[in-house]
């Protein structure tokens, strides 16, 4: 079925010629997927919007940045992120970088931080179809891990290094799992990285994730919560995460970050 699909038969599908096939996908994980899509367009040259037939993808862009074709998807959880990260797969991106936020676990991760997950425990279901069975953590590619680094800390914003946990439930997450993820030492919690670096590594393609910490959700904050300071904060966060993002994809953190 699905599975069994060749590169000829996604490109007739989501109606890509042969010339637009990106070298690198970002994905952005959000609930909120057309404004953030068209929060972002404006971030490729020539960007257009792909109307597969039949409907069955949305909310993904293709364009180029530094002369490198990008594709750019709004994804939300671990189904939405293996079917985007899958086809892709399959078309031959070279990397994949995954953008959106987390929730902070670890003390002294404020809003807006950055976190760069070098490895992510798959607690959704999604993974396991990719060989992630939750023995283990996923890991990130490490030589885009190490560039990402890099460039972020040659700024001043605050960058966190380590193991998250992906879940696939928002409004399902207690004060005890809370509780316990941060016992077993995971720096945040976010629906997406998991997954991405499941499939990546299914097809071997590197992958890395850059997020920025939207609450602290050890200290008691959650997204019900409103703060202008910390809106603010958040806005320097993801602003400094999608130059990452686009950085690594067009050059792959060959280059001095601009």
């Amino acid at each position: 079925m699905l599975a069994d699909l060749t590169r000829d038969d996604w490109l007739g599908a989501l109606r890509l010629g042969h010339n637009e096939v990106p070298s690198a996908l970002i994905m952005r994980g959000t609930r909120n997927l057309k404004t953030q899509l068209a929060r972002y367009r404006g971030l490729l040259a020539d960007a257009r919007e792909l109307h597969p037939a039949n409907g069955i993808f949305e909310d993904i862009l293709v364009g180029s940045h530094k002369g490198t074709r990008i594709a750019f998807a709004c994804v939300y959880g671990p189904s939405m992120v293996s079917e985007v990260a899958h086809v892709f797969c399959v078309l031959g991106v070279s990397r994949i970088i995954l953008t959106g936020c987390c929730g902070a676990l670890a003390p002294g991760i404020s809003a807006g931080d950055i976190v760069v997950p070098e490895a992510a425990f798959p607690g959704d279901g999604a993974s396991r179809y990719y060989g992630a069975d939750g023995s283990a953590v996923v890991e990130a590619d490490p030589e885009l891990r190490r560039s990402a680094v890099n460039l972020l800390e040659r700024g001043e914003s605050a960058v966190h290094k380590g193991h998250i946990y992906t879940t696939c439930a928002l409004c399902a997450e207690s004060a005890a799992d809370i509780e316990a993820w941060a016992a077993q030492g995971y720096l945040a919690v976010d629906m997406e990285t998991a997954t991405t670096y499941a499939v990546a590594r299914h097809f071997g393609v590197p992958a890395v994730g850059v997020l920025f910490a939207f609450d602290c959700l050890a200290g008691g904050e959650s997204v019900a919560l409103t703060d202008d300071e910390k809106a603010e904060q958040r806005r320097q966060g993801e602003a400094l995460v999608m130059t990452t993002a686009l950085h690594l994809a067009a050059t792959g953190g060959s280059e001095e970050l601009r």
